[in-house]
């Protein structure tokens, strides 16, 4: 597996800051039966958010990569998914939206705040828990995905120290969390104090409940494009946000 060079990194990430645009077009560079969401790109953004010391901070040019913040003994590795989909051949609950909010889900599809790192898990026998395909099997619905993933973490994470309430501050999804979300106003206010306040109220309070995508208190199938569309610009922000400080 080769490493993708010191001066295609930089120069991806700063013409990625330099335009302000959270769209990871699918023409991006990547290694030959990637998607895009693991193109050179996504892999150089999350090398830097996550601080991954690993390397020598140059991602390597496939479909996934090896993680260490400095801090854990044992390495994680981390592939690269999309986390809500909108094409109704793939995801039942996209079928059920109205064709508005499809659409509109759907232009912002290939958006960074919609890719992410997923941990796949060593087990027995030499195998891993393929994370792309158990979230595939749950509809690749990302709500049902991270209730499954929250309540398997301590029998499939062997990583001391590596929690899922760290995971989900690590790769910018404290959004996820239903009292977070329902705090978020005005997605333009946030800043990066904003986010150390979110993650403070993650790590006091870990058993905080996720989001549901299931229609309740009003909410109705149709609204929950809005909701995704929402969490998707909300991230974009907060991904921007980290992107930007790591680099100062």
């Amino acid at each position: 597996m080769g490493i993708i060079g010191r001066q295609t990194f930089d120069d991806l990430l700063d013409k990625f800051c330099e335009s302000k645009n959270p769209d990871i077009i699918d023409s991006q560079p990547r290694t030959t039966g990637c998607d895009v969401e693991a193109c050179y790109l996504c892999q150089a953004i999350w090398y830097k958010v996550t601080g991954n010391t690993l390397n020598n901070g140059k991602p390597y040019s496939n479909n996934y990569f090896d993680w260490n913040n400095g801090k854990i003994e044992k390495t994680v590795r981390f592939h690269l998914d999309i986390m809500n989909n909108p094409k109704i051949g793939s995801c039942g609950l996209a079928a059920s939206v109205n064709e508005t909010g499809r659409n509109n889900w759907e232009t912002v599809y290939h958006h960074i705040g919609n890719m992410t790192p997923i941990p796949w898990f060593d087990v027995a026998g030499n195998h891993s828990v393929n994370g792309q395909m158990l979230h595939k099997a749950l509809d690749e619905r990302w709500d049902l995905y991270l209730n499954v993933l929250r309540r398997n973490w301590d029998a499939w994470n062997k990583t001391e120290g590596f929690t899922f309430n760290g995971y989900m501050i690590l790769t910018c999804q404290q959004m996820y969390y239903a009292d977070i979300y329902e705090s978020i106003e005005d997605t333009s206010e946030i800043t990066l104090d904003s986010i150390a306040e979110w993650n403070g109220r993650i790590i006091e309070n870990p058993e905080m409940d996720l989001l549901s995508f299931e229609p309740y208190d009003g909410r109705t199938i149709d609204t929950v494009a809005d909701d995704i569309i929402k969490l998707i610009k909300i991230r974009d922000r907060v991904i921007g946000l980290k992107l930007d400080a790591s680099r100062q």
